[in-house]
C-alpha cells in the first residue's frame, strides 16, 4: 500500500475539523453575523456560481476538507511512492528482480517388482528377458541402479509362484547404494514358475509399509507374462484369466491407495494391452474423465533402458520464475551464479531469459544443478529505477 501525502503539522487537522463543523472565519465589519447551528444557517453570504456551482456552503466545506487532507484539490497526483517522491495514480515502487534458490535433490524410493516366472526365460534381444532386466538395473557400468544409487533409494522384490510356496520372493529392502545387494539377489534367483502379480504386490506393500523412510515411494512392475494368482496358478480359460487380471488390477489399486503408485513395464509384447492399460490406470490412481496413465511395452534392450531411465527421471527443471519482471534495460546489470560460479548471459552454457518473468539455465549451467545440493542466485543492479 502506498502512503498518501498530507500536510505537515497539526494545523491541517485542526482546520479540517473546523470545516467539518461548519465554522468559518469572517472579517470584522458591519455585515450580519453569520451563524450555523448544524441544522440552519443565517447571515452568511451566498457563494458565487464560479466557486459554488449551485452548491450550499456545507457542500463546499466538505470539498475544502478533502483538499486539505490530500493537499491535491481532489486529484491523486500527490500519492507518494515508497521512496517519498510524488507519482501519479499509476506510480509506485518498482521491484528489483532477483533469485536465490537453494536446491536439494528429493530422495525418492523405487522398488522393483520383477517377475521371475517361466515367461522371463523367453528370448529378448538375444538373451532371456530376466538377463535383460538384470543388466538394465545393475550392469556394473550402465545399470540404472548402479548409476543412480547415490541419489535414490532402490529396493527389489523378485517373485514367482512355485509348488513349494506362493508367492516366493527374494527381497532387498529399499536403501541407498543398493546396487551390490540387488546384484546378489538377482544372481540367486531361479527363474521359472507362475506369475502371481496380485499376491506379490500385496507383499511389496507390506515391505514398503515397514520402511521407515517418509519420502515418495514408487513400485516399478517389470513383467513378461499374463498374470496368475496363488489360487489360480495356471488360468485355464478366459474366465479364470479375467479373474487373475482383475486381482492384479485390484492389488495395484490398493497399493496406490496405500501411497505407492505403480509404473508398469511389459518386457516383450505377450501381454494384452487392454489389461496393461487397466493395470497402469489402477497403479496411477486414474479417475473417470482423466487421461489414461502411460505404460511401457519394450521390445529390445535399448527400449528397456530408455523406459527405466524415463521412470527414474530425477532431472531438476532449469527454469525459474522471477518474483519481478526483468526487462531488457536491466539485463546488463544482472549477474547469475550457479553453485557460486558466475555464468554468462545468452551463453550456451550460461543463462537466458525466455520472457520477462523467467530465468533459464542451459547447457553446462543446467547440468551443474542436477547432482546433489545446488544453488542458483541472480542479483540485479536497480540503482537507476
Amino acid at each position: 500500500m502506498r502512503p498518501q501525502g498530507r500536510l505537515p503539522g497539526s494545523g491541517a487537522l485542526a482546520l479540517a475539523g473546523l470545516f467539518t463543523l461548519g465554522v468559518t472565519v469572517g472579517s470584522v465589519g458591519c455585515a450580519p453575523e453569520c451563524w450555523d447551528d448544524g441544522l440552519f444557517q443565517g447571515g452568511c453570504p451566498q457563494l458565487d456560481s464560479e466557486s459554488a456551482s449551485g452548491t450550499s456552503g456545507a457542500d463546499s466545506s466538505s470539498t475544502a476538507t478533502t483538499e486539505l487532507m490530500t493537499g491535491s484539490g481532489g486529484n491523486d497526483d500527490s500519492v507518494m511512492t515508497a521512496d517519498g517522491s510524488s507519482g501519479g495514480s499509476s506510480g509506485g515502487p518498482v521491484e528489483c528482480p532477483g533469485l536465490d534458490e537453494d536446491l536439494q535433490l528429493p530422495l525418492r524410493t523405487f522398488h522393483f517388482a520383477v517377475e521371475q516366472s517361466d515367461a522371463m526365460t523367453v528370448a529378448f534381444d538375444g538373451s532371456p528377458r530376466w538377463d535383460a532386466v538384470e543388466d538394465a538395473l545393475v550392469h556394473p557400468v550402465l545399470g540404472a541402479v548402479t548409476q543412480q544409487q547415490s541419489t535414490a533409494r532402490f529396493g527389489l522384490s523378485s517373485y514367482r509362484g512355485a509348488q513349494v510356496g506362493c508367492p516366493q520372493l527374494i527381497t532387498v529392502p529399499p536403501q541407498l547404494d543398493a546396487a551390490d545387494e540387488i546384484t546378489v539377489a538377482m544372481g540367486m534367483a531361479v527363474v521359472g514358475g507362475s506369475n502371481p502379480v496380485a499376491d506379490a504386490i500385496d507383499d511389496v506393500v507390506v515391505e514398503l509399509d515397514g520402511d521407515a523412510w517418509m519420502g515418495d515411494k514408487v513400485i516399478v512392475l517389470l513383467t513378461g507374462g499374463e498374470p496368475t494368482t496363488c489360487a489360480i496358478p495356471a488360468p485355464a480359460n478366459a474366465i479364470q484369466l479375467s479373474q487373475t487380471r482383475d486381482a492384479a488390477v485390484a492389488a495395484v489399486g490398493d497399493a496406490f491407495d496405500a501411497g505407492y503408485p505403480t509404473v508398469v513395464v511389459s518386457v516383450g509384447d505377450d501381454i494384452g494391452e487392454d489389461y496393461l492399460q487397466e493395470l497402469a490406470n489402477a497403479g496411477g490412481g486414474h479417475q473417470v474423465g482423466d487421461p489414461d496413465v502411460p505404460f511401457f511395452v519394450v521390445h529390445d534392450d535399448p527400449e528397456l533402458d530408455m523406459a527405466i531411465e524415463e521412470i527414474l527421471d530425477l532431472d531438476r527443471p532449469c527454469s525459474f520464475t522471477l518474483g519481478a519482471a526483468l526487462p531488457d534495460d536491466l539485463l546488463p546489470g544482472c549477474t547469475v551464479e550457479v553453485n557460486g560460479m558466475a555464468v554468462a548471459y545468452d551463453d550456451p552454457d550460461g543463462w537466458t531469459r525466455p520472457d520477462e518473468q523467467t530465468l533459464e539455465l542451459q547447457g553446462g549451467a543446467c547440468d551443474a544443478i542436477q547432482v546433489g545440493d545446488a544453488t542458483v542466485e541472480m542479483v540485479c543492479s536497480c540503482d537507476d529505477l
